[in-house]
């Protein structure tokens, strides 16, 4: 009878630490999509479109013309929340798209994704709004 147990027991111990070598591999340059605990702006969504109108310019260019609408901009949250490779999606004009980039890289660090406990890179997108009051 103990024998059998002790087969029993190694087992179960095999298969266990079989599963655990089976979890996919995370490199340092992986960029989620959707994890566990996804990243947050300190203060929520309202103070992320808060800090990003008031550190706003609108380009000139665009004023003139009466250039108007949103802009999404995809970026990483690095794992120390910094934000890093923000890039436009959708293109207005060559002024307003670098003043979206400009905004959402000074961004202040955000509170990184987490998968595993672990903190890891994320892929977020916020839309950065151009229009004039009448």
């Amino acid at each position: 009878m103990k024998k059998i147990l002790f087969i029993a027991i190694c087992s179960i111990a095999s298969i266990t630490t079989k599963a655990q070598t089976n979890l996919p591999s995370i490199t340092d340059t992986t960029v989620f999509v959707a994890v566990q605990q996804p990243a947050e702006f300190p203060g929520g969504s309202g103070k992320l479109k808060n800090t990003i109108n008031k550190s706003f310019r609108y380009p000139e260019n665009a004023r003139i013309n009466n250039i108007q609408g949103k802009i999404p901009v995809m970026f990483v949250i690095e794992k120390d929340g910094s934000v890093s490779h923000a890039k436009v999606l959708k293109s207005m004009t060559a002024d307003t798209d670098a003043e979206a980039i400009r905004v959402v890289s000074k961004l202040p660090k955000f509170k990184p994704a987490m998968q595993n406990g672990l903190p890891v890179r994320f892929e977020y997108v916020v839309e950065v709004s151009f229009y004039l009051a009448n």
